[in-house]
């Protein structure tokens, strides 16, 4: 029955309306794409997930069951971006339509820079041999 309506589908909305994300995923593999962080999404999404289905709540959904303590730049990069570039492959292939997926915002620490001062009574405080060490991370930027 399920694939009698996946055939019919496919015939009335063209193939496009029924490739899943399994599918743009394993041609997104063997096409030599990035597949550090694939597992656990494949997993959550399973076989049948059609990709024209995979919108911004059902990617906030897999962050909240994949990675549910995780920080957004965490998000960002372990599902976000790895979903993004096989969509973004499968409508180059046109395969599916292209669209962009929200980021996740995540909270913005300010820079604290040190004053000379507080340079100087660090430096007194570090051991001799680090001092060459500090002084040169602190003057180059790094």
């Amino acid at each position: 029955m399920r694939r009698e309506q996946e055939i019919s589908e496919r015939h009335s909305r063209g193939p496009a309306a029924t490739f899943t994300f399994a599918a743009a995923a394993l041609a997104y593999i063997e096409a030599g794409g990035e597949t550090r962080f694939l597992r656990p999404i494949l997993e959550y999404f399973g076989p049948a997930l059609r990709l024209d289905d995979l919108d911004n709540a059902a990617l906030v959904r897999a962050a909240a069951a994949i990675y549910p303590h995780a920080a957004p730049a965490t998000i960002n990069r372990q599902l976000i971006t790895p979903v993004s570039a096989i969509v973004t492959m499968a409508a180059e292939d046109g395969r599916a339509q292209y669209r962009k997926f929200r980021r996740l915002k995540g909270a913005r620490a300010r820079t604290r820079w040190l004053t000379p001062l507080e340079m100087d009574r660090f430096l007194d405080q570090a051991g001799a041999h680090l001092v060459p060490i500090l002084a040169a991370m602190v003057g180059t930027g790094q």
